[in-house]
């Protein structure tokens, strides 16, 4: 019998690897850390003495875990393997037991103490009888043979097996779960304060419940600025005024959840009830039409989206429920885009495709440079296909005399000005689209100050 360290034994190349037999997370937990000058002392007088404490050490740190898993809880069984390959990583014994279930093993990662193989497989066999021990659900749930029940690494296998079929369970219900919390944010009225807080306390549970697994998933407090949206416009300015204003939230870090319980509290009981009313959660024909330009700036088709998930299609379940005495209006919505859509987002794509083409005439000039604009802003067909479209009014409007502007009588296919307050040096009109409109009678109102006679 050689003396360890003096072994001459070679080293196998063409052995099987560790993950051969015991999967490719065995294999990368077993080789972090690993190399081949790996000293494993053993006394030369007492040798099974020194192997018996180093089994007692694995099973005593490496595999200790707070409590037996009798039951299949994914949670404890996702961390009972970090836990137990993070020890792999780190303990050259464990590495050397576990390694010793194969001879071939053996000489291939430990050459110079293979004379000791046989007392470190019965090692080997009271990790796995320990790994059982803390893991009784393997036995019940794998039906395991009394082959693979003595050996350590087909232990940790199964345990890993486990976990990641259950990780797999996880990922779907946390999404299945973000999704039912997005949809509630989405399509709340606005009109019930109580769910605010509610939804912030399912945030809550959420997050606390899948912050230690990897589910690839966002967490769920990153939605709920998504309570701020969607208001009309009377809505929408209180939100900005206490945000940018009072709170000031936009230069102070604080949580969201705090942001949202602020707003429940302070903000949201001053609203005035209209201005609480938050949009349906269906895209409205501006979004819609984006929608649209979009999928077809990336490359892609609406067949390979899902219509009625992203708010396109007629929208039914439960939204189609209307119970006796709801006055809220029922609005049908294609799933199709109409004609003059489908030709307007063809149009905003060319445009964007090109920049260099006037949205107003399509020739080859600035916008600011087109001759073709007219008095009249619902003759410009730039504030059709421009959101945030604007132009200088100066030999339009004159200088001499302020106005105050008054509301036009709303009739379908005209624009319809919002009141605002005049200033005489600021002449620049602004149209934006109204959110409630559609491409056939799509109405405009002014956002800036201007001076000078009512636009017709």
């Amino acid at each position: 019998m050689n003396e360890p360290g003096t072994s001459t034994t070679p080293v196998l190349t063409s052995a099987p690897e560790i993950g051969t037999l015991y999967g490719s997370e065995v294999q990368a937990a077993f080789e972090m850390n690993y190399t081949s000058n790996i000293m494993i002392a053993v006394s030369m007088t007492e040798p099974a003495k020194d192997i018996e404490t180093m089994v007692e050490s694995v099973i005593n740190y490496s595999l200790s875990l707070p409590k037996p898993i009798e039951k299949e809880i994914p949670t404890e069984i996702t961390e009972a393997k970090r836990y137990i390959l993070k020890e792999l990583e780190e303990s050259e014994r464990f590495k050397v037991l576990l390694a010793a279930s194969s001879m071939s093993l053996m000489n291939k990662y430990f050459p110079k103490i293979t004379e000791y193989r046989d007392r470190f497989r019965n090692g080997n066999r009271k990790i796995a009888h320990a790994m059982l021990k803390n893991l009784p659900y393997l036995v019940t749930e794998n039906g395991f043979s009394w082959q693979k029940k003595r050996d350590a690494g087909h232990v940790l296998a199964a345990l890993i097996e486990s976990a990641n079929l259950n990780e797999k369970n996880i990922r779907n219900d946390a999404f299945d779960e973000l999704i039912v919390i997005l949809t509630l944010i989405r399509n709340w009225t606005g009109e019930n304060v109580r769910v605010i807080k509610e939804i912030v306390k399912l945030a809550g549970k959420y997050d606390e419940k899948y912050e230690k697994n990897d589910i690839n998933h966002p967490p769920a407090r990153t939605l709920l600025p998504l309570l701020l949206t969607g208001y009309p416009t009377a809505g929408t300015i209180d939100i900005d005024q206490w945000y940018h204003g009072e709170a000031n939230y936009k230069k102070c870090k604080v949580s969201y959840e705090k942001m949202v319980t602020d707003f429940a509290d302070n903000v949201w009981p001053k609203m005035h009830s209209q201005a609480k009313k938050r949009e349906a959660g269906v895209l409205n024909t501006k979004q819609r039409i984006l929608l649209q330009t979009t999928i077809e700036s990336i490359g892609c088709t609406e067949a390979d989206f899902r219509s009625e998930q992203l708010g396109i299609a007629h929208q039914g379940g439960i939204h189609a429920i209307q119970t006796a005495g709801n006055k809220q209006e029922k609005t049908r919505v294609n799933k199709y885009a109409t004609n003059p859509e489908k030709v307007l987002s063809i149009l905003m794509r060319i445009l964007n495709e090109q920049p260099e083409i006037c949205p107003n005439c399509l020739r080859i000039h600035k916008l600011e440079d087109c001759n073709a604009l007219a008095d009249s802003p619902r003759e410009n067909m730039a504030a059709y296909l421009m959101p945030n479209y604007s132009f200088t009014a100066k030999n339009l409007i004159p200088k001499s005399t302020v106005y105050t502007t008054t509301f036009i009588r709303r009739r379908r296919g005209y624009m319809t000005p919002s009141p605002q307050t005049m200033n005489a040096s600021d002449n620049i009109l602004t149209l934006s689209p109204n959110r409630s409109a559609t491409v056939s009678t799509m109405r405009f109102r002014l956002t800036k100050t201007w001076s000078g006679d009512t636009p017709t």
